[in-house]
């Protein structure tokens, strides 16, 4: 089961909705500290999925743009409207390819 960021929001709040109300100094601390544990795992959940590369990266060149991809691929005829979705592999340093 995969957990968006979102639905990992909704179950930290209703926990800490959902906790009995704090009525003596070691409840309040304990209350305290479930809070701050809650609130660090969304965080790392957030900085987790801002860091994540796993996606693709797309990009987009329109007809009249980048003749030279256009013609790579046999497209001649077209539109300035036209767009070819490019997808990025890797990075090649200069001197790191064939």
């Amino acid at each position: 089961m995969d957990i968006t960021l979102d639905s990992l929001k909704n179950v930290c709040s209703d926990i800490k909705d959902n906790w009995d109300a704090p009525n003596d100094s070691h409840s309040k601390a304990e209350f305290y500290g479930m809070c701050i544990a809650l609130d660090m795992i969304q965080k790392h959940y957030q900085e987790l999925q801002d860091n994540d590369n796993s996606k693709p990266q797309y990009t987009y060149v329109y007809g009249d743009e980048c003749n030279d991809i256009w013609d790579r691929f046999k497209m001649t005829v077209r539109d300035d409207n036209d767009r070819i979705k490019l997808q990025f592999i890797e990075f090649q340093g200069e001197g790191s390819y064939e």
